[in-house]
């Protein structure tokens, strides 16, 4: 079973923090409790009020960087073979009726498809996030 991992973006500091359960870097605010399995220990994590909480999807990009909730990806896909020009999307936890997943949201469209979709064969590269990077979700 995956260890649930979670960053949070610090409006206040400006930049990422990594939390986990081995993370000493825990601020003041609120309690997050991550259950790890029935019975199992639970990690507390604290954060500010404010803080946004990603969680990592358990996905890697080709480069092998930890794909999260916000970041912004370029989507290389047999469905854009013919321009070979990559797709920008977001990552988010749920689609446009709330129901939980892993989606990428294109740019300035509200449909939301499925991260893995079984004719893809894709190539997923992280070039940024929503807090850092805004403008690359900008036409």
């Amino acid at each position: 079973m995956m260890v649930p991992k979670f960053r949070v973006w610090s409006k206040t500091l400006g930049k990422y923090r990594q939390l986990d359960e081995t993370s000493n870097d825990q601020g003041l605010g609120m309690l997050f409790e991550v259950k790890k399995g029935i019975g199992s220990n639970v990690t507390s994590i604290c954060y500010s009020v404010g803080d946004v909480v990603e969680q990592f999807t358990g996905l890697k990009d080709d480069n092998g960087k930890e794909i999260c909730e916000g970041d912004i990806v370029n989507v290389w896909s047999n469905m854009n073979e013919l321009t070979m020009e990559p797709t920008i999307y977001e990552i988010v936890s749920k689609d446009m009726l709330g129901r939980p997943g892993l989606f990428l949201k294109p740019k300035m469209a509200h449909l939301i498809e499925p991260c893995v979709h079984e004719c893809w064969s894709n190539k997923i590269e992280i070039i940024g996030n929503i807090h850092e990077n805004p403008e690359l979700l900008e036409e």
